[in-house]
């Protein structure tokens, strides 16, 4: 569980100031990581954390001001 809180504030914290492809998290957040994207963005979408942009192929994932609070907090508890 614990593991899996930590990739969703690093999700979040990746998508904060740019929208980014679901290959592209994939690319970037799974490099040294063990845990899968698409659960984790399933998840934050669910609770409306983001929001899914669907382009051509592609599945596009933005922060939401909810998401937005939530990256705040995380950061606030950690540091």
């Amino acid at each position: 569980m614990k593991q899996e809180a930590l990739g969703m504030v690093h999700i979040l914290y990746l998508i904060q100031k740019k929208r980014m492809s679901i290959q592209q998290l994939e690319q970037v957040a799974t490099s040294g990581n063990s845990f899968s994207i698409q659960p984790i963005v399933q998840k934050l979408h669910h609770y409306g954390y983001v929001y899914l942009v669907y382009y051509q192929t592609d599945v596009y994932v933005s922060m939401t001001q909810k998401g937005s609070k939530l990256l705040n907090k995380a950061i606030k508890m950690y540091v």
